[in-house]
């Protein structure tokens, strides 16, 4: 839906907790609740819709205002696209109906970024993620947690922890675990593998710092390489880098 002579553009997604596995397998109180990981699929499936044959992304300034919480009705979203040289400024909004279905706000913002889109590859400058030091911890997904994460996202096998952060084993599944009726193919992220880097994350916190719980409130720069091969092992190496206030900083690759 284009909106001005700009270029600017607004795409229209609906989710629906009864045939997204995503929201069907990630559950927080009992009630579908859409991944971070999801949430900035969005803006960068948004962004790529006015610029096809790009398949190189670069995510910034993500900043995930509210999470998205489900009944059992699907929910319209929306995702505005503004292009800015080579990014594109998106964000995505909700409709907010009442139980009886009233529309309380049509545009209730939840997460926002920019999205760079590239032909080529820049390719990434990274450290060798090393060695465990003291062995890996084989890792368990909770059948009861606050927030709870089904099968197709249980994909941190193994982790490892010291002072200054850890590590973890991660098995690539196939996107259409995931995706469900909408297809493997056509994702921009690998939204299980990215998922499973950040309850590594919290689950340092959880370890270092006696049970604390934080949930993903924004990623400063994301850069991708390659998508994982399905049943591939990834590597993580995750950095803890201090918090402040509610939030936690991680650098990881």
């Amino acid at each position: 839906e284009r909106q001005d002579d700009s270029g600017s553009y607004t795409a229209r997604i609906v989710f629906d907790p009864a045939s997204d596995p995503f929201l069907i397998d990630h559950r927080l109180k009992d009630a579908p609740f859409l991944p971070g990981v999801v949430a900035m699929e969005s803006l960068v499936q948004a962004a790529r819709a006015g610029r096809p044959g790009a398949a190189h992304v670069e995510v910034r300034d993500v900043e995930i205002v509210q999470g998205i919480k489900f009944r059992d009705r699907p929910i319209t979203t929306h995702v505005a696209v503004t292009p800015d040289g080579d990014w594109n400024h998106a964000e995505l909004s909700v409709e907010v109906r009442n139980r009886a279905g009233k529309m309380v706000d049509p545009k209730r913002a939840c997460c926002s970024g920019k999205v760079r889109l590239r032909r080529d590859s820049a390719g990434l400058d990274v450290q060798p993620p090393g060695d465990a030091p003291f062995g890996w911890m084989p890792f368990t997904y909770p059948d009861v947690a606050l927030l709870y994460h089904g099968p197709p996202l249980r994909c941190l096998r193994q982790c490892a922890i010291q002072y200054d952060g850890g590590w973890g084993q991660i098995v690539a599944p196939d996107p259409a675990e995931l995706a469900g009726p909408r297809g493997g193919k056509g994702w921009s992220l690998p939204l299980a593998v990215l998922d499973a880097c950040i309850v590594a994350c919290g689950s340092f916190l959880f370890f270092q710092f006696a049970g604390r719980l934080e949930v993903p409130h924004g990623i400063d720069v994301l850069r991708l390489g390659r998508a994982p091969v399905p049943g591939e092992t990834c590597l993580l190496r995750h950095h803890y880098r201090g918090s402040e206030g509610r939030h936690s900083r991680f650098d990881f690759t």
